[in-house]
């Protein structure tokens, strides 16, 4: 038997004897259908020097924390990538979508209902133009050509809506106009009344966004948190560097956490992506990210209250400066996270065949 065949005997025998486990706290999860086991070998895995690529998450499954309800990928129902829907469909319960029509929207938002998984739908295209920070003149307009077209017939697919990405960092970045501050301040209202809009159409979804950690100073700290928001997170990713060490990352978690209110929880972008422009990711780069994703589990259990994790599966956009690599281009770290979701959502997909 090779180094490889090896491990990936034990990531099996790991991962069944954590399914076990989890079948005693299943009451405590929305999603509880039974689990199938299929554990597939990734065909471009060189021989293996990583002891235990799967890592120490049983950390996380004794935790105290029962907010735990969803897993899904970012990079998988996103514009720009050809990927389908189902390479993730066996151990996630929630894709991120986005399209730049509304057909094209609805086509994933079926293929999603197809595997039994929920959309959060990123909606931020439709009501902001492309790196601008004031909504369309007819903003409620589009939106409600959306919600009666499209939200209304999926109702029971939709988890909810992704509003804008790190927008006040996005904000830094792109804004060239005058009176910054007080652009700030609008961008705000407006992300607001967008919320605020949303919620009242679909008080029963959530409403997200996740700000990165430079925004969180003076921005967010500033403005607070929009009462109309479900989910909230920080990025800040190992491959950012010192900026984003263990004791920076608690930091960040921290300060988002005190200015929270009750209704407020953590959707976590967990560490599955490196900036190198070849994805050629080495076991050691893997075994980094293992470690950085056991951290922030183990942190984040008995500290801060989390409803759902969301690493990177591809983040390789067509015609984009940014060609990284994601967890689904690194073997080791995808069987990782795997694990951890098998733990909690339990599942097995039944394509619908009517048409």
């Amino acid at each position: 038997m090779t180094s490889y065949e090896q491990v990936k005997l034990r990531q099996l025998l790991t991962a069944i004897q954590l399914i076990c486990l989890s079948f005693s706290i299943a009451s405590t999860h929305s999603f509880q259908t039974k689990f199938k086991l299929n554990q597939a070998a990734h065909p471009n895995a060189s021989s293996a020097k990583i002891k235990h690529p799967i890592g120490d998450h049983t950390r996380f499954t004794s935790s105290t924390n029962t907010t735990l309800q969803y897993f899904g990928y970012w990079g998988l129902g996103m514009y720009g990538l050809d990927v389908n829907i189902s390479v993730a469909a066996d151990h996630s319960n929630l894709v991120f979508i986005s399209d730049i029509s509304l057909e094209a929207l609805e086509i994933k938002i079926r293929q999603a209902e197809n595997f039994q998984l929920q959309s959060m739908i990123m909606v931020q295209g439709m009501v902001f133009p492309w790196r601008q920070f004031s909504m369309y003149v007819d903003w409620q307009s589009r939106w409600d050509q959306f919600q009666t077209t499209i939200v209304n017939n999926h109702v029971n697919s939709i988890a909810g809506f992704y509003i804008f990405d790190e927008p006040f960092h996005s904000f830094d970045v792109n804004y060239n106009g005058t009176d910054k501050q007080t652009a700030a301040l609008k961008f705000n209202w407006q992300l607001t009344q967008l919320a605020n809009y949303i919620k009242t159409k679909n008080p029963s979804k959530v409403v997200t966004l996740t700000y990165a950690y430079i925004e969180l100073e003076p921005y967010v700290s500033k403005f607070g948190i929009q009462s109309s928001i479900d989910w909230i997170g920080v990025n800040c990713y190992l491959e950012f560097g010192s900026v984003c060490s263990e004791t920076n990352l608690v930091k960040y978690f921290t300060i988002l956490n005190n200015l929270r209110e009750p209704q407020h929880q953590f959707m976590l972008t967990l560490d599955a992506y490196t900036s190198q422009r070849v994805c050629l990711v080495n076991e050691s780069k893997q075994e980094a990210i293992i470690n950085r994703i056991d951290f922030v589990l183990s942190w984040t259990r008995s500290n801060i209250p989390v409803i759902a994790l969301t690493p990177f599966l591809y983040q390789e956009l067509h015609d984009s400066a940014e060609d990284l690599c994601g967890a689904g281009k690194m073997p080791f770290v995808f069987d990782k996270l795997k694990a951890i979701a098998q733990t909690y959502i339990h599942k097995i997909v039944v394509p619908n065949l009517i048409t």
